[in-house]
């Protein structure tokens, strides 16, 4: 061996250990492999909280669009939804019937860019969303928009009655007042191509129609 004539095999710290328990092999798969394993259990119960969060998130029949200029609290808003929701119709045909009032209020003293920035988007884009609850001040910020030929709104808003503002009524702040609700023109708009309008037009127009 010490003339190199007979192999004298590999050094003690070359021999491969290999594991033969199941404990061993377990942690020889750790050992090797446990910046993957972490990562892919993070990565299955992101998953899992999606796929949760979706089958339980609230399907909504349709949107009703609140803007004055008199900030009101979601609570608010919640309880108005309740109250249409007994004039919808099951849009999607789940079973239920949801309304969510998207609240749209702003103080005009302070900077309202994420609510004024919903706003546009629920005008430019969403066709569930066809009603509209304005005051008597914030009613005219459409006059932006309308020209005599295109104007946002069929025909006249409809002020709400003492019933609704009984049942949405809040003694934790001064209650809005003069409100009034409209119902979007969708003949000759973008919205007229989108499937879902004329389902939620037709729901719309019932709340519209009842609340008349």
């Amino acid at each position: 061996m010490q003339s190199g004539e007979m192999d004298s095999g590999p050094k003690p710290s070359e021999i491969e250990i290999v594991p033969k328990t199941f404990g061993e092999k377990i942690s020889n798969i750790w050992y090797h492999y446990s910046k993957l394993i972490i990562a892919t259990i993070l990565i299955l119960i992101t998953v899992a909280i999606m796929i949760t969060q979706c089958a339980t998130r609230t399907k909504y029949d349709l949107q009703i669009v609140y803007f004055t200029y008199q900030p009101v609290l979601d609570s608010y808003t919640t309880k108005m939804a309740s109250y249409f929701e007994k004039y919808c119709d099951d849009v999607n045909g789940d079973g239920e019937v949801h309304i969510m009032v998207a609240n749209c209020s702003v103080d005009p003293n302070s900077n309202n860019t994420a609510n004024m920035t919903k706003l546009q988007v629920l005008i430019a884009s969403e066709p569930s969303a066809l009603l509209y609850i304005t005051d008597d001040k914030s009613i005219k910020y459409f006059d932006n928009i309308n020209t005599t030929e295109n104007t946002l709104f069929d025909g006249e808003p409809i002020p709400l009655s003492e019933d609704f503002y009984e049942y949405v009524k809040d003694d934790a702040f001064t209650n809005p007042q003069n409100l009034s609700i409209s119902i979007r023109r969708i003949k000759g708009t973008q919205l007229e191509k989108d499937k879902k309008t004329e389902k939620s037009y037709m729901a719309s127009k019932k709340i519209f129609d009842a609340i008349k």
